[in-house]
């Protein structure tokens, strides 16, 4: 498969897809926070029971990216006050990355909401896709996390505002 090739469709989530969506988060978290080391196993332990929670009875926005039938991609988001929405994980398969994948299904999210907010840690290996231009997330404030005490990136992005 050619990694540039996003030829594919936003799907609402299903439980068919349950299963590629948790072998794409597992391999994507631990990239995306590398800098967790071993010392918080614990962390890790507690991050992959709440992902089945939320992707199983939490979260009301779930979409798959698929591409000839094989999921690729996923957005996992809450519908919040207002016509807005929080976005708990996006994940995109290593050998699809840097393709526009992650891209289109924030598209397709903005497509329903007016405004979208995410927390992303600031040394997330995929920090520069998180803050790049083109997505017009913009950095609110930032926080210490409760859990590992590494800081986080409080971001918005609101329908027709400009840098």
């Amino acid at each position: 498969m050619k990694k540039d090739n996003i030829e594919g469709r936003c799907f609402e989530m299903t439980e068919e897809d349950f299963s590629r969506v948790r072998q794409i988060w597992s391999a994507g978290t631990k990239e995306a926070h590398s800098f967790i080391t071993e010392e918080w196993s614990e962390y890790w332990s507690n991050a992959k029971g709440n992902f089945e929670k939320e992707l199983i009875n939490l979260l009301n926005e779930r979409y798959v990216w698929k591409i000839d039938g094989e999921v690729v991609g996923f957005m996992l988001a809450q519908r919040r006050r207002n016509n807005h929405a929080y976005i708990f994980e996006l994940y995109v398969d290593k050998d699809r990355r840097r393709g526009g994948i992650g891209t289109k299904l924030i598209k397709e999210l903005k497509k329903r909401y007016s405004s979208l907010a995410w927390h992303v840690y600031e040394q997330n290996t995929f920090i520069e896709f998180h803050k790049s231009k083109k997505l017009g997330f913009k950095i609110h404030k930032k926080t210490l996390c409760k859990y590992t005490r590494f800081p986080k990136l409080y971001m918005e992005w609101t329908e027709g505002e400009k840098d």
